[in-house]
């Protein structure tokens, strides 16, 4: 039985280093030889819209931001003094 499709992610060569893109660009060749069925590969290119991306990622920075306030504000009110941090050491005496 042929399968209908296989969806796979995108992967920037450009941003890999060389030897990094000599082993992805090996194993897919190593995959394709291996393969004993035909093929057909469909390559999507699609637009993204950039501000609507930037949009929502400030608008997350801020949230996380807000939350970071609120949690700070909570524990200062909640612990007015400084906790004290407490490390423990250990030595090996031979």
């Amino acid at each position: 039985m042929i399968p209908d499709g296989i969806e796979t992610s995108s992967v920037n060569l450009e941003l890999k280093s060389e030897d990094e893109q000599d082993v992805l660009i090996d194993s897919f060749q190593n995959f394709l030889n291996s393969l004993s069925i035909p093929l057909q590969i469909l390559i999507r290119v699609r637009e993204v819209d950039i501000d609507s991306y930037l949009r929502k990622f400030k608008k997350e920075k801020l949230t996380k931001k807000k939350k970071l306030q609120n949690y700070k504000s909570i524990t200062t009110r909640i612990c007015p003094e400084l906790i004290p941090e407490t490390r423990y050491y250990r030595e090996d005496f031979m």
